[in-house]
């Protein structure tokens, strides 16, 4: 990055920041008119100023020297060790870049040493591939004389050995079957009384819910009447608020007419005036009793509808218990069958591993007799095999040792010192 876009970058964020200083010092004494504009203006350019002395400042201690550190640090992991930072160039940084110095010295050396080491392992590595190889060659004529004598042998032992293993296997294998089929044949057994508990289990539940369904069905019934009859007290209670009504008005009328009596008509006032009371009265309590019954239709009602709700959700429970019950019986018949086929199959397992048991012994008779008569040239061969595998290892890591010295010199070409 070069200064002047340094210092661009820097009034970027002095110049707008200085502007929102003026404008709040303008603000705060109340500048306004040309004033507030030179004022604006006079605050702007001491920013300005403020912000290129700082940037350069800053660029020259901080930002220039990092651009050193930066190049050197590319020039090393391009591989060139030899380089090192100038501590006069870097002024503040001059402790960072003292570090890299010591670091290249440092990796200079550790590759000098790495590729000394690497040098006397490539030669070691072709120094053991050599007497390797040629100690291979002769362990193989050998192993190609001892193979031919104990070809016959070798293979009488081996066929021997391959069918008493096989039959091992299979009486081994014929044991396992028979106990797991035993074990099966137990656990049949008791998963089918299991079953036999889970469907007596599923008959008395069926029962339940069909005893539950009916009388639910029933008290629906009883609601549902309950309903009924709410909406008949209804009726009777507007015929009596009707009668009281009329009676009000007759008493009103009878007041009326008790009036225009005079003295005469007094005596029939007062029970008019009774009358009247008592009819309110009456019109009183059959409003009372019309919101009771009001509340106990609306209260039926919402118990009809629970009612509904219950008989549906009996209705699903019944169907998933008779579901439950018929897949309890398929599973009940299936045990059955199941448990029928694994007493037949570990009848016939048991007679196959006895016979199995015979031949394995007259087998393992055959073998020790076989492997008596070729136990000199089998170990010989034996040998002679080990010794070639070590020196084929031997070799093999000679080569990997050789491969890893020729990668590690090839690293190391990248890094001059």
């Amino acid at each position: 990055m070069s200064l002047s876009s340094y210092i661009i970058r820097t009034l970027l964020v002095v110049i707008p920041g200085t502007s929102l200083i003026g404008l709040g010092v303008c603000i705060g004494n109340g500048v306004n008119g040309l004033a507030f504009w030179w004022t604006m203006a006079a605050t702007v350019l001491f920013g300005i100023i403020l912000g290129t002395l700082s940037a350069t400042l800053n660029y020259r201690r901080f930002v220039a020297p990092i651009a050193v550190i930066n190049a050197h640090l590319e020039k090393m992991t391009e591989g060139d060790l030899s380089i090192r930072v100038p501590i006069d160039r870097v002024r503040e940084l001059k402790p960072i870049a003292v570090c890299m110095n010591q670091m290249a010295e440092t990796w200079r050396a550790i590759m000098a040493n790495m590729k000394r080491h690497s040098d006397e392992m490539a030669l070691f590595s072709e120094q053991l591939s050599r007497i390797a190889e040629q100690t291979t060659k002769a362990t193989e004529q050998i192993a190609t004389t001892m193979e031919d004598i104990a070809l016959h042998s070798e293979q009488q032992v081996k066929m021997v050995q391959e069918t008493s293993s096989s039959m091992n296997d299979i009486s081994s294998a014929l044991t396992q079957i028979a106990a797991n089929t035993q074990q099966v044949s137990t656990n049949a057994g008791e998963t089918l009384v299991k079953a036999t508990t889970g469907k007596q289990s599923i008959e008395q539940m069926e029962e339940q819910m069909n005893f539950i369904h009916e009388h639910v069905q029933a008290l629906g019934e009883v609601v549902k009447g309950l309903g009924e009859r709410s909406n008949e007290i209804g009726q009777i209670t507007q015929v009596i608020t009707g009668i009281a009504s009329q009676t009000n008005l007759l008493a009103l009328n009878a007041a009326i007419e008790a009036a225009r009596a005079g003295e005469q008509g007094k005596g029939f006032a007062v029970v008019a005036d009774e009358v009247r009371k008592l009819a309110e009265q009456s019109a009183q309590s059959a409003q009372q009793i019309t919101q009771l019954i009001g509340d106990i239709q609306k209260e039926t009602e919402n118990a009809i509808e629970s009612m509904k709700t219950v008989v549906g959700e009996v209705s699903q429970g019944l169907h998933a218990v008779q579901t439950a019950g018929l897949s309890f019986e398929q599973i009940h018949q299936s045990i059955n069958r199941f448990n029928e086929q694994i007493e037949h199959v570990s009848a016939v397992i048991q007679q196959m591993t006895k016979s199995a048991q015979q031949v394995a012994a007259s087998i393992e008779s055959v073998t020790a007799i076989v492997e008596q008569s070729s136990v000199g040239s089998t170990n010989i061969s034996a040998a002679t095999e080990e010794q070639m595998a070590s020196m084929q290892e031997i070799a093999s890591s000679a080569s990997s040792l050789s491969k890893m010295a020729e990668d590690m010199q090839s690293l190391l070409r990248r890094f001059s010192a």
